[in-house]
């Protein structure tokens, strides 16, 4: 998960390996994906200074699945696969984008 924007313009980047996970957690990581999966993504907004987009990236075995949203307009499943990941994640901070 990549997340970029803000009032600062910070880029924070994350991984969660599901196979390190407990059975429990990553049973939970897969069904938040399972559901924010089901919902139609809206498209990204047009860049602001201040949105944050999130780029999360699937791997599943087979073709890597990507989505990028805006974490203010994105769906309630989404939102919620956000803030788990961050639960889980340890984010390395970057720099303010240009």
């Amino acid at each position: 998960m990549d997340q970029s924007g803000g009032v600062a313009g910070l880029r924070r980047s994350a991984t969660v390996d599901t196979e390190v996970l407990a059975d429990e957690e990553k049973s939970q990581l897969l069904d938040l994906l399972a559901r924010a999966d089901r919902d139609r993504l809206p498209a990204p907004p047009a860049p602001s200074p201040d949105a944050r987009l999130c780029r999360l990236t699937v791997e599943d075995g087979g073709e890597p699945r990507e989505y990028t949203v805006s974490e203010a307009s994105a769906p309630p499943a989404v939102r919620e696969l956000v803030r788990h990941l961050e639960s889980k994640a340890t984010f390395v901070k970057g720099r303010r984008q240009p």
